[in-house]
């Protein structure tokens, strides 16, 4: 399952055992000594393998503003092309340097085991390993079960090391804010850290004073780079980030945004590669997308008719890329 493996490459790596063996490589002397793990809420897997779908690529029932320049952007005549304009670090670096799980085209097939199909069951299964009967609703209540964050946050040479960073106001109950000894920044919520700078104060700003278009959750843009600015700062071994507008914008039923929010969350994995590797802090790099958590897009790729991505409404999907070893 998927979703356990995310969490067991997580401890094998910080344990100090080496990473998978790649063409050319001896295998000694490299172990990961850091964790990114990037998670985009509902995207499909769809989306990710095969490109952007024709059949959405439209005013209804794709909800698509301007088709013609979404076309430009992201339509090719193959799956292969379209994925990698969609997201082309993910297939142009991480797919060749690291692996891929999740094309069910491919019988590549994971799904979370908690039988639910919204958020909070779906990510304490991913980070804590294991469904909880317990957590049937999104209601903000602390987890009692501990993360593989805080797990590996208590142990030497990880304390004070370690921080999350997400769109949804609920993942500080999720990671258990009160006991889990690391920073959860989500939601509204300023980043209070110090020392400060004016980057992070305008941040700051910028997250109070922008329109709150979604109740729970900023722009995954200011969630990014707020991260990155914490990343400059205290350079942490341990980072979690959630973004949020694949789903957001997947819910309105504009497949546009939808797109968009893809790209832009392929070209934060990117830029945020790229600063571990200038801070010289070897990362274990992993790009993770926890499920389905929506029906309406393919809802209505299945009402317009297509067949190409086989769309199963609210049936949560999980897939996962790594990048092992790389800065």
């Amino acid at each position: 399952m998927v979703v356990l493996r995310i969490v067991v490459c997580l401890v094998a790596v910080l344990s100090g055992l080496p990473h998978p063996v790649h063409a050319g490589e001896t295998g000694e002397g490299r172990a990961s000594e850091n964790v990114v793990l990037l998670m985009t809420d509902g995207l499909r897997w769809q989306e990710v393998f095969e490109g952007a779908e024709a059949s959405l690529l439209t005013k209804d029932p794709g909800g698509v503003a301007n088709v013609e320049s979404l076309k430009k952007a992201f339509w090719r005549e193959t799956p292969e092309e379209r994925r990698r304009a969609l997201m082309p670090f993910l297939w142009n670096v991480v797919a060749k340097e690291g692996q891929i799980f999740g094309n069910q085209a491919k019988g590549s097939k994971a799904q979370v085991t908690n039988g639910m199909h919204f958020s909070y069951p779906g990510y304490n299964e991913t980070l804590c390993g294991f469904a909880d009967p317990r957590i049937d609703s999104n209601d903000k209540k602390l987890n009692q079960n501990v993360t593989v964050f805080e797990w590996l946050h208590r142990k030497p040479g990880f304390q004070g090391k370690a921080a999350a960073f997400a769109a949804w106001d609920c993942f500080p109950f999720i990671f258990n804010y009160e006991r889990c000894g690391f920073l959860v920044n989500a939601g509204y919520d300023p980043l209070v850290v110090s020392p400060t700078n004016e980057r992070v104060e305008l941040l700051n700003r910028l997250r109070l004073e922008t329109t709150q278009y979604f109740p729970d959750e900023p722009w995954d843009s200011i969630v990014f780079h707020t991260a990155l600015e914490y990343v400059k700062q205290r350079k942490p071994r341990l980072l979690f980030l959630s973004l949020g507008e694949t789903d957001t914008w997947g819910h309105a039923g504009r497949y546009d945004l939808y797109l968009a929010a893809a790209h832009r969350a392929d070209a934060f994995l990117a830029r945020l590669e790229g600063l571990v590797a200038d801070l010289r802090l070897p990362p274990f790099s992993a790009f993770g997308i926890p499920r389905e958590s929506y029906p309406e897009i393919a809802e209505r790729s299945a009402r317009n008719g297509s067949n190409a991505s086989n769309p199963q409404p609210m049936r949560p999907r999980d897939y996962v890329a790594i990048l092992d070893g790389l800065g």
